[in-house]
């Protein structure tokens, strides 16, 4: 009997969002591949952690979500600010085979400037 392994192309960029007036712990990094064409794909896992090559301890399963633009898109939420993290995905079919990991990115997130107070603006620098 033959064992199918999924096999992708995982092409991702990672942005980190703070919302400003919120806590750093709502760093998230968003993602972006071209989707899998097996007929028998059940979803994707973004498997991340703090050291190059792993152990990835954090996995989020973000199902089969609607392709967009061409694209499969998903999030990983609560990040912690002035952290590298390492992040990879897999993909798994409907008999629960996964796929090996596809190459590794990694991002740090990093907090963002606070919106100021109403009435107030930020000038750019000079040269005076």
């Amino acid at each position: 009997m033959k064992k199918t392994i999924l096999t992708f192309t995982f092409l991702i960029f990672c942005i980190f969002l703070a919302v400003p007036g919120q806590a750093a712990d709502n760093n998230a990094a968003r993602f972006s591949w071209r989707p899998n064409t097996e007929s028998n794909l059940a979803g994707y896992r973004i498997h991340y952690g703090t050291t190059s090559g792993g152990p990835y301890s954090n996995v989020v399963n973000i199902g089969k979500p609607d392709i967009i633009n061409g694209r499969v898109h998903g999030l990983v939420s609560n990040l912690k600010p002035d952290i590298t993290y390492y992040f990879v995905v897999t993909a798994y079919n409907t008999s629960g085979l996964e796929s090996p990991y596809s190459h590794e990115v990694a991002c740090t997130a990093y907090i963002s400037i606070p919106t100021p107070p109403n009435g107030l603006r930020i000038l750019p620098l000079s040269d005076d």
